[in-house]
């Protein structure tokens, strides 16, 4: 599978943490300047302040730092390669791919990073298990709302697609097979994901809350159950009213609140 490198974009945009990969053993390269044409691996590290560049090449390793990494491409901006991709721990292709460092979109084919889904429809935020990268061509599209693309040979094993190019989640619907190596994904797109990081920065009134609540606001989405509680009193009395046996005809009048 061939990748673009963006060289240009990592040495001039740092991540939020370190991310490291590396490629070995091309069999496919790109736009390399001739110095290093031969180069058999490279590692690239970038941090919050700086990127390096590890070429391997003619037996030797040549390091390259800051805006230098360019140096291996012939144009100063991008390499496209074809290898063996090794990504350290917490690196992920996803987060590559959000920050530009690389695409997959070369000759007329997007990438797709396919997840298994298993949230609710209604949740903002899915809970995804990553199963892989495949490439595809766009079909027919409907807006960027519901999307047909087609893969070569048979996909499975996932229900849920990110399309980089796009910035976009969509669950897929249904799969077709137009023909023996054509497997056709029918997709939607799934708003509440794609705009998730836009709608949790959003500062709204809360009308209703599934926990939270006031009892002292009138909800007709809410069943309120009405219990009555009788409680008895002791209640000492020392005015001459009550101990002077000379009233005994006296009659009083007791009132309550919030009871019968």
């Amino acid at each position: 599978m061939k990748i673009k490198i963006d060289l240009a974009r990592i040495a001039s945009t740092p991540p939020a943490s370190t991310l490291e990969f590396s490629v070995s053993y091309p069999t496919y390269k790109e736009n390399v300047a001739d110095t290093y044409a031969e180069f058999v691996a490279i590692t690239i590290t970038r941090t919050s302040s700086s990127a390096t560049l590890a070429i391997f090449v003619g037996g030797q390793s040549v390091t390259k730092t800051g805006n230098a990494i360019k140096d291996l491409s012939a144009t100063g901006d991008y390499i496209v390669v074809e290898g063996t991709w090794s990504l350290t721990t917490g690196t992920t292709m996803e987060e590559l791919l959000r920050l530009g460092y690389i695409s997959y979109d070369i000759d007329g084919k997007t990438a797709l990073i396919t997840y298994l889904q298993s949230s609710d429809d209604d949740h903002v935020t899915k809970s995804l298990t990553e199963v892989g990268t495949i490439l595809g061509k766009f079909n027919k599209m409907i807006g960027l709302k519901r999307i047909d693309i087609d893969l070569t040979g048979f996909a499975h094993g996932f229900n849920y697609v990110w399309i980089p190019s796009l910035k976009r989640y969509y669950y897929v619907d249904s799969v077709e097979m137009p023909s023996a190596d054509i497997t056709r994904l029918h997709l939607r797109e799934d708003v509440l994901m794609s705009w998730s990081a836009l709608i949790r920065n959003q500062t709204a009134f809360v009308e209703r809350q599934e926990n939270v609540y006031d009892d002292d606001l009138t909800d007709e989405m809410v069943s309120y159950a009405y219990e009555k509680s009788v409680s008895i009193d002791s209640i000492t009395m020392t005015n001459d009213i009550f101990t002077n046996t000379d009233n005994d005809d006296l009659d009083f009048v007791v009132e309550t609140v919030g009871g019968n």
